[in-house]
């Protein structure tokens, strides 16, 4: 089963409702993205996996054109250590999921969303595809 089916079975089983929406370009910007999917570029987010102290994912869920703050990140979690950027192999070890295919849930995280992406309707993430 590939990644794609992987996260539409974890939708399907746990009554998301969700709709998954293939691109036929590669978007691998919010440039990108808003041409493909004719969207506001506050509405795309990015799931950015950090980890821990204890080698444990954690994924910042933030508006596509903001950068992830370790520094906001550790606060949420009222830690006082700065959580590292994971690596693309480690996020693919830690997710299941290759960097730029990371979904917002389906998989043993902490999970953090940004306030700016809880103020929208409806959002769109990546979810399994590496495209």
């Amino acid at each position: 089963m590939n990644n794609e089916e992987k996260f539409k079975q974890y939708l399907q089983t746990n009554n998301v409702d969700a709709e998954l929406i293939k691109c036929e370009e590669s978007c691998h910007s919010v440039e990108q993205a808003v041409n493909e999917l004719g969207v506001n570029p506050e509405q795309l987010v990015k799931n950015i996996c950090m980890v821990n102290g204890e080698g444990k994912p954690i994924i910042a869920i933030i508006q596509g054109n903001y950068k992830a703050s370790r520094k906001r990140v550790a606060s949420t979690l009222d830690s006082s250590t700065l959580p590292e950027m994971a690596s693309m192999q480690e996020a693919e070890t830690l997710t299941g999921y290759a960097v730029g295919g990371i979904p917002p849930c389906g998989y043993e995280a902490t999970f953090i969303i940004d306030q700016r992406v809880m103020e929208q309707q409806t959002i769109y993430a990546s979810a399994g595809s590496d495209k």
